[in-house]
């Protein structure tokens, strides 16, 4: 009977150190990054963003200046196109960008791992003529998931 259960421990020792050993390893996808992890890489991504001047979002918008305060991004954006021209107004057009955010943020597996840890990245999107569209939020450990990712 010990034999037994000293076998069973062993094995549950072998699997859970293989698992959590894989897990710390990004065997099974990129593991949650800590504070001080996300804190560098959205560093790295508003440096990026500001000294682009006007980086490409996608094929109608671009990211002009971002800000880095610990687990958040906060970006500011802007259409190619006046409203007037925005399919759907201002309200289709956000809606918009909350479906590319989570498509560019939940593919990109660095910025997943962020968002597993936490992150958040907040966009703030004017029209091509500075008129005010509306404001994105996207983060936190479930957000891709909580999107079809």
């Amino acid at each position: 009977m010990k034999k037994g259960i000293l076998a069973a421990v062993a094995v549950l020792v072998v699997v859970g150190g293989g698992y959590f050993g894989g897990q710390a390893m990004g065997l099974f996808g990129k593991k949650a990054m800590s504070a001080e992890e996300i804190s560098t890489v959205l560093a790295a991504r508003a440096q990026e963003i500001n000294d682009s001047g006007a980086l490409p979002y996608d094929g109608w918008s671009k990211l002009v200046s971002a800000v880095h305060v610990e687990k958040q991004l906060t970006v500011d954006a802007v259409s190619t196109l006046p409203l007037e021209k925005l399919t759907g107004g201002a309200e289709g057009y956000m809606e918009s960008r909350m479906g590319q955010a989570a498509n560019l943020l939940c593919n990109d597996e660095t910025m997943k791992a962020a968002l597993a840890g936490g992150a958040r990245f907040v966009y703030r999107w004017k029209d091509s003529e500075g008129e005010v569209l509306g404001m994105v939020s996207a983060g936190g450990p479930v957000f891709c998931s909580e999107n079809g990712y």
